[in-house]
């Protein structure tokens, strides 16, 4: 005996049994037609159309996120500075940031709608210089004042009635996912209502109006 322990693959049974045991959702037949993943050698120029073509197409879109900015509410500057922390550069970066600078063209756009919750945490914690930061609350204290945005700040103090474990964006009725490498799009009908219940939860724990101006007010000191 060599003291070695060979590891064997469990059997289809006993994976089975693992997964309905310890996922929240049980994998369905035919899900991988309703969620599709956008490998990771996709250029971030074609990845940029992908978005704005979904945001062109939707009448209303939702973006959620505690790390960082959404895309459609980033000053050029923050942009600009995330840009220079991505792993591996962008070939073309100022042709991406012109591109994510005009996807925010729908933010005016009177046939659409757009809500946007950001978490207090991604001003609080965020990549970039302080005089980025403050010119990226004054970006946010601007949208408070357009008739089809809703935007909520979630304070770091909110005891918020449910979690979500990653930012994602809902344009009508899919939902799609950014992750580091790439992006998941989903369409199942099942799975998007679950968005859509974490969405309204959140709202009520995010500050809106006066008191998201008033919280920004502090971010940007």
């Amino acid at each position: 005996m060599t003291g070695k322990h060979e590891a064997t693959p469990p059997s289809p049974r006993a994976r089975r049994s693992w997964r309905d045991r310890f996922c929240a959702t049980p994998v369905r037949p035919g899900r991988s037609a309703a969620v599709r993943e956008r490998l990771a050698d996709e250029s971030e120029p074609e990845r940029q159309r992908h978005n704005a073509d979904l945001e062109r197409a939707a009448a209303r879109i939702v973006v959620v996120d505690f790390s960082l900015v959404p895309v459609l509410a980033r000053s050029a500057d923050y942009s600009r500075h995330l840009a220079g922390l991505t792993d591996g550069g962008w070939a073309d970066p100022e042709s991406v940031l012109t591109d994510r600078i005009r996807r925010q063209a729908v933010l005016y756009d009177p046939a659409k709608t757009v809500e946007i919750l950001v978490g207090e945490s991604a001003l609080r914690y965020p990549p970039c210089p302080p005089q980025i930061r403050r010119a990226q609350s004054a970006r946010l204290t601007a949208l408070l004042c357009l008739r089809r945005v809703r935007l909520g700040i979630i304070p770091l103090n909110a005891e918020l009635p449910t979690i979500t474990e990653h930012g994602y964006s809902m344009f009508d009725d899919q939902v799609v996912v950014d992750i580091n490498h790439t992006e998941v799009t989903i369409t199942d009908p099942a799975d998007v209502a679950l968005y859509e219940r974490i969405t309204t939860a959140l709202w009520r724990s995010a500050l809106k109006a006066d008191a998201a101006r008033a919280l920004l007010r502090r971010t940007g000191r």
